[in-house]
């Protein structure tokens, strides 16, 4: 299952777009182009790669993505230890009456359960096609996976902490105390 779709547009807009993403497109022929949207090459300004390059654009895209992928998966960890803390803080507050943890729990329990869920269901229902198909359309239905996850690790990680503000303060303040008793 393959196909390639010409480009439409004007001959500047596709050469800007083949410049901005760094590949190559399929120009459609000469006889395609209405006459309002054929620009001749000697009349538009068409845009080097260097030259958007240089712009800084592209670069700022890639530098944000290199900071991504070498924080993701650390991220990933952290918010999973963040769900292990979050869970010991549910626990222990069940069994003493505070409950006010627990809807921050189920709600990040239950958006990563969603993802695995997804992902589970995806991989059923791609399970049947063959493997060229699979590459394309198995991304193509787990996308909504990438999305779950990622508000899973921010939201556990930001629940946590906001969960272990009190303990934080109360910590601190009890320092201050000692230490000012320490003191006179």
């Amino acid at each position: 299952m393959s196909s390639s779709a010409k480009s439409a547009g004007r001959l500047s807009d596709i050469r800007r777009m083949e410049s901005f993403a760094s590949c190559l497109t399929v120009y459609p022929t000469l006889s395609q182009f209405q006459a309002t949207d054929y620009d001749s090459i000697e009349d538009e300004t068409l845009y080097d790669f260097n030259e958007i390059y240089s712009s800084g654009m592209v670069s700022l895209l890639n530098k944000s993505n290199a900071i991504y992928q070498l924080l993701g998966q650390p991220m990933f960890l952290l918010a999973l230890l963040a769900l292990c803390v979050l869970t010991v803080r549910v626990i222990h507050g069940l069994f003493h009456g505070d409950t006010k943890d627990l809807e921050l729990w189920i709600l990040t329990c239950g958006i990563l359960l969603s993802a695995v869920l997804l992902r589970f269901g995806c991989g059923l229902f791609t399970a049947w096609f063959s493997e060229d198909m699979q590459k394309f359309i198995n991304s193509f239905y787990s996308c909504g996976v990438y999305i779950l996850l990622q508000m899973f690790k921010y939201l556990a990680v930001i629940t946590t902490a906001a969960s272990l503000q009190p303990i934080r303060k109360q910590y601190f303040q009890n320092f201050r105390n000692s230490h000012k008793e320490k003191e006179e």
